[in-house]
């Protein structure tokens, strides 16, 4: 067991003075049975800008004997591990005259100059400018700190910042709210038995300001600087991260954390999965697990991500066990144990100490983060699904209901490391536990208070966008650093899958509050992105038959049949598009505006269409002409059977790659003056090539817009035709059309913008104004067997 540490503390006098309290954990553990850790205190003023740090008191060093939590008058929390180990002690502090009023860089930057290496004006304090720098000015780690540091639980006024020793040593913790403002808060010992863990609480800082902090040895050698700004009390814009998923066994492991350094992100929300300490040689032992850690913090520019970027970290199964659930809390909870403490010793979350991650704060006055412990309440996956199963526990659900129903915030983010819906993980997910998952989604839509809510996950291993049908956003991001998984053929709410290394930029602005989310891939370069605004409103579906299906795209995917009230959408504009009614041609798409708590009613519209074709007559209609591109494999086939008309014949011309954009084969087209209309057709495909629909046919049918799917090579694309010249306007190289049941596929065209939809879900968008108005057409390549009905071409108004 490890013995009593010494300490000291400095108390420092300014005027005005504003006190911080440093409350110092050092969370140290015996490599193999779990001793306890030691915490202690320090109290001190801060200089006030322009103001000097006048010290007061001696400096002593004196064992402690008895528990000193009493001497303080402190309830410090102490966090018992399922192991029984108490990592959460208090040690006690006396005053000291330690104080180093100094702003000298370990990497040579002057104590004149800003985060940016910048000249700044010799103010004894001043404030911090703000900007990441990039990886190739940087150097995260020292000889003596050789995993960098890092801060986490940021709060308008306080933080937690972190290091780990090389070797035993006593280490100074110094912070700067400005250059020329350092300040020495404590020190502490730490050995390496103990696991060489030193966190920090720092207390009563001031909203929206930049802080600096680093450890210092007793010999005076440094760790390199460390950064994080609090958040504003003011509306003000901002920008975060968000990642999952890194496997420092994998040669991939690197691949995000330079477009995450240079991003812009002030802060990184982590969603789990990180270390992977349940591959290789699985961790079983709590030194076992810190050597998981030491080896993920080892992978090359995380030291400097960290010390730029503070982490708000929830861990998920990989970094305990695989899968991870109530089961193996049973089974095994001397290892479930040692994992977890592992986890709060390399990670600085504020009240880990009492065995809770989930936590609520406010990265500004407009969003609150709700983050999920979504393993240790949980019960076991195979349990059956019914009202009694949870995830969460009973604490933490009631917990997050209050939440959310209290928070006065513009925009809720729920953190959860398992996404709600659409992943192949079975059991482990959210429709493993649906009950509970569905009871929240129910208290948030019924709950009209309830606006702005996004669910933000990872652990799929590809990127993921869901419109959930309850109306709330999910966003899904990962893997930063690992391999791929493949996702399932999806449903219309499911907007964008992509099998990509990434990570999520969240950009908040005010007036009015709107959250931008963007997808980076490894190059730093957006592969996604859209804004949500904030509120929430009601839309109400009355179609012409209980029967008639209906699509609403826009600010959020809704797709139904009959007559259906939406108690939860997201401000913006929709568009519907409908299906054929019993005995009637579909009616034409209209487009709403919903505002913030208000309502709006699609209802078809008694429009006559430019036209509707049907093939209930048996035969092509005569003013419908078929026109062969293709020069292989054989001739078409369009032929009008049991009420639909296919093409069984094949055509094709001789370039087969994804690549070649021509794909000549075959159409099937009508003369009729669309300019500003939509096109809209039923399409059912049988055969896995291409497929699409054609409109502003010239009259010789030279030249027209062709929006296209291909089955076996996976795109959309909507291209511009000119006789032999071919532009693509639009494509999604990654798109996944449905085969062997029927869809509902749009083509809009309003003056110069162009989009084109299946089943309501928006696959492209493009601006051209190149052709004018003209005839419509359905058109196939290498198909034996696509079929079209319900043809209709609908006028648009312009807005």
């Amino acid at each position: 067991m490890l013995g009593d540490r010494w300490v000291r503390t400095s108390e420092l006098r300014r005027a005005p003075g504003r006190t911080l309290i440093a409350l110092f954990s050092v969370l140290a553990a015996c490599a193999e049975d779990g001793a306890p850790g030691h915490a202690f205190v320090a109290t001190l003023d801060l200089p006030a800008p322009g103001g000097d740090a006048q010290a007061d008191g001696g400096v002593t060093d004196d064992a402690v004997d008895t528990e000193p939590a009493d001497a303080f008058g402190l309830d410090v929390p102490v966090f018992t591990l399922d192991t029984g180990a108490d990592v959460g002690a208090v040690i006690d502090a006396t005053p000291s005259t330690d104080v180093v009023p100094t702003d000298a860089s370990p990497n040579d930057v002057s104590d004149t100059s800003d985060v940016d290496g910048n000249d700044v004006v010799d103010d004894p304090c001043g404030d911090w400018s703000w900007s990441v720098p990039t990886a190739a000015t940087t150097d995260g780690t020292t000889d003596d700190f050789p995993w960098g540091v890092t801060a986490g639980s940021i709060e308008v006024d306080r933080a937690r910042v972190w290091t780990r020793l090389a070797s035993p040593g006593t280490v100074d913790v110094r912070l700067s709210s400005g250059p020329g403002c350092e300040v020495v808060v404590g020190s502490a010992a730490a050995s390496l038995s103990s696991g060489g863990i030193v966190q920090a609480d720092f207390q009563g800082l001031d909203a929206g300001r930049v802080y600096r902090y680093r450890f210092v040895l007793e010999s005076g050698d440094s760790s390199s600087y460390g950064w994080f700004r609090t958040p504003s009390t003011d509306d003000v814009p901002f920008v975060v991260a968000m990642a999952g998923d890194i496997d420092a066994e994998q040669p991939t492991a690197d691949a995000m954390i330079v477009p995450l350094l240079t991003s812009g992100a002030e802060r990184l929300l982590w969603l789990g999965d990180w270390p992977y300490s349940d591959k290789g040689i699985p961790a079983k032992t709590l030194a076992e697990y810190r050597a998981k850690h030491a080896a993920a913090r080892a992978v090359p520019a995380v030291p400097d991500l960290l010390r730029f970027m503070p982490i708000e970290a929830q861990w998920d199964d990989h970094e305990i066990i695989n899968d991870w659930d109530g089961a193996d809390s049973a089974f095994d909870p001397a290892r479930v144990g040692a994992g977890k403490q592992a986890y709060v010793e390399w990670f600085p979350i504020v009240g880990a100490e009492t065995g809770e991650i989930y936590r609520r704060y406010r990265l500004g006055p407009q969003v609150d983060v709700f983050q999920l412990d979504c393993r240790s309440h949980r019960d076991a996956n195979d349990a059956p699904n019914d009202a009694q199963k949870t995830m969460l526990g009973d604490e933490q659900l009631a917990w997050l209901l209050d939440g959310l129903s209290s928070s006065t915030a513009a925009f809720k983010l729920v953190l959860t490391s398992v996404p709600l819906d659409y992943g192949t993980t079975t059991n482990d997910h959210w429709p493993g536990f649906g009950v509970e998952r569905d009871a929240i989604l129910s208290h948030i839509v019924e709950n009209g208070e309830i606006g702005g809510v996004v669910f933000i996950t990872a652990d799929q291993h590809w990127l993921s966008v869901h419109d959930l049908p309850a109306g709330m956003k999910e966003w899904q991001v990962g893997p930063a650093g690992t391999h791929f998984r493949k996702p399932d053929p999806q449903p219309p709410e499911v907007l964008f899958q992509l099998e990509v290394l990434n990570a999520g930029l969240l950009a908040y602005e005010p007036s009015p509050p709107r959250l931008t989310f963007t997808a980076i891939d490894d190059a730093g370069e957006p592969i996604y992105a859209e804004t949500l605004q904030a509120g929430r409103g009601q839309i109400i579906v009355t179609p012409d038959s209980p029967s008639q299906s209906w699509w609403l795209s826009g600010a959020h995917q809704f797709s139904g049949t009959g007559p259906k009230t939406l108690s939860y959408a997201p401000p913006g504009p929709y568009t519907v598009i409908w299906g054929p009614a019993p005995g009637q041609s579909s009616a034409p798409p209209e487009t709403l505006v919903l505002t913030d708590g208000a309502s709006i009613t699609f209802a078809p519209a008694d429009d006559a269409p430019l036209l509707f074709e049907d093939f209930a007559a048996g035969v092509i209609p005569g003013n419908w002409a078929i026109v062969n591109q293709g020069v292989e494999d054989a001739s078409p086939a369009w032929a009008v059977s049991a009420g639909s008309i296919r093409e069984t014949g094949n055509a094709y011309d001789v370039n087969q790659s994804e690549e070649v954009v021509e794909k000549r084969g075959t159409f099937l087209w009508t003369s009729v003056n669309a300019d500003d209309a939509a096109v809209i057709a039923s399409v059912y495909a049988g055969d896995n090539d291409g497929f699409g629909l054609m409109y502003a046919i010239n009259g010789t049918g030279a030249s027209y817009y062709r929006a296209s799917f291909d089955i076996e090579r996976s795109f959309a694309r909507l291209v511009r035709v000119d006789g032999d010249t071919f532009t693509v306007l639009a494509e999604n190289l990654d798109y996944l059309p449905a085969q062997g049941t029927w869809t509902q596929v749009a083509v809009e065209r309003i003056g110069a913008t162009h989009r084109v939809i299946v089943d309501g879900q928006v696959v492209l968008e493009a601006e051209d104004g190149a052709l004018g108005a003209g005839g419509v057409g359905l058109y196939a390549w290498g198909m034996s067997d696509v079929r079209f009905d319900d043809v209709g071409v609908f006028e648009l108004t312009p807005p």
